[in-house]
């Protein structure tokens, strides 16, 4: 139940935080959730510090984020 809540929010975290209708079939959207899953599996203490994310998912959200935007551009200019 803890894993399928955690996948379930990923995919709501992911699209809030690329703010665009970003590709779910990627490879690079399935590593990045894969990452944020992980992230959160590891740090699910009820209190602590709060771990800031990893870089590299900063990074992948900012690509999925312009990859989506480029992808509807494109598609209103045909």
């Amino acid at each position: 139940a803890l894993i399928q809540s955690l996948i379930d929010a990923s995919i709501e975290y992911l699209a809030n935080a690329a703010d665009a209708n970003i590709d779910t079939s990627s490879k690079l959207y399935d590593l990045a959730q894969k990452i944020l899953i992980t992230h959160w599996y590891e740090n699910r203490e009820p209190v602590g510090k709060a771990d800031m994310l990893p870089f590299s998912l900063d990074s992948m959200i900012l690509q999925l984020r312009y990859t989506a935007q480029d992808s509807d551009e494109s598609g209103g200019a045909s």
